[in-house]
């Protein structure tokens, strides 16, 4: 549990480091439970477009969480 709160935290911190519309598209699909095709039309563009966006957002994501991690584990 306690690392699971850690990687939380650090999930806040890189949400907060991600461009606006980044954060949008996160929201609509996160916290709004909106699908791709629901994002698209909300945000006027291609389905496609919605799906390639947030799977980079993800990875940006993971890589931002893993870096976060190994600053905590190497400097604690």
């Amino acid at each position: 549990a306690p690392a699971q709160r850690e990687e939380e935290a650090f999930l806040d911190l890189c949400l907060a480091k991600l461009a606006p519309k980044a954060r949008r598209m996160v929201r609509l699909r996160y916290y709004d439970s909106l699908d791709s095709r629901e994002i698209a039309r909300v945000l006027g563009k291609g389905e496609v477009a919605i799906r390639v966006g947030l799977l980079r957002i993800r990875e940006q994501l993971r890589k931002c969480i893993e870096n976060q991690l190994q600053m905590e584990r190497s400097h604690p």
